[in-house]
């Protein structure tokens, strides 16, 4: 009887980690900011691993101050990003892809303009 037990736990600490591993895939994606070359810009992007292999809660994200063109690459289930111009002129785009594969995209020209876009 102890033999089976001893199995079965063994058994269950083989198998689950294959099972959630196929449920969540942790995608590469990138985060492409574009526009009017040279605009300057602020905001954050991150990513949720729903599958729950990185630390804390499951989120990373960075809080960004930059210039177009950019590019970030993060691994996640979910993955957003929120940008907004620190000027009145030029246009401000964000597109997200995964595997080199366009998913999500924004883009504004307004004065002091704000992105959000995400993607999973």
């Amino acid at each position: 009887m102890r033999f089976k037990l001893i199995l079965g736990l063994l058994l269950l600490l083989i198998i689950a980690p294959l099972i959630s591993g196929c449920v969540w895939n942790n995608d590469k994606y990138t985060v492409r900011v574009s526009g009017t070359d040279g605009l300057e810009f602020i905001g954050e992007y991150g990513g949720t691993m729903i599958g729950g292999s990185q630390p804390g809660d499951g989120r990373d994200w960075k809080k960004i101050e930059d210039t177009v063109p950019v590019e970030y690459t993060l691994i996640g289930d979910v993955v957003w990003c929120s940008v907004e111009k620190k000027t009145e002129v030029g246009t401000l785009r964000v597109e997200i892809f995964l595997d080199n594969e366009l998913v999500a995209s924004d883009e504004t020209s307004a004065p002091y303009g704000t992105i959000s876009v995400d993607a999973h």
